[in-house]
């Protein structure tokens, strides 16, 4: 640890040149801190997901060819 030069009026501020291992976090150990916030679920019905998909095919597919572009 170094501390920097102090201007006048100004608190001292300290710079850590050097980091200890204990205080990193791997990506493995922040990803199982999270904890789930309401997202969705992979436990719903898959008919009806399915289905909307589909669904949004075709309509896209109805808007290409009203607009000619296919």
């Amino acid at each position: 640890m170094r501390i920097a030069p102090r201007l006048p009026g100004a608190a001292p501020h300290v710079h850590r040149t050097h980091e200890t291992s204990e205080k990193h976090m791997t990506a493995t150990s922040l990803t199982a801190a999270r904890v789930r916030t309401g997202g969705p679920k992979d436990d719903g019905p898959k008919i009806v997901e399915h289905a909307m998909g589909w669904l949004l095919v075709v309509v896209f597919a109805m808007l290409v060819t009203q607009l000619g572009l296919l």
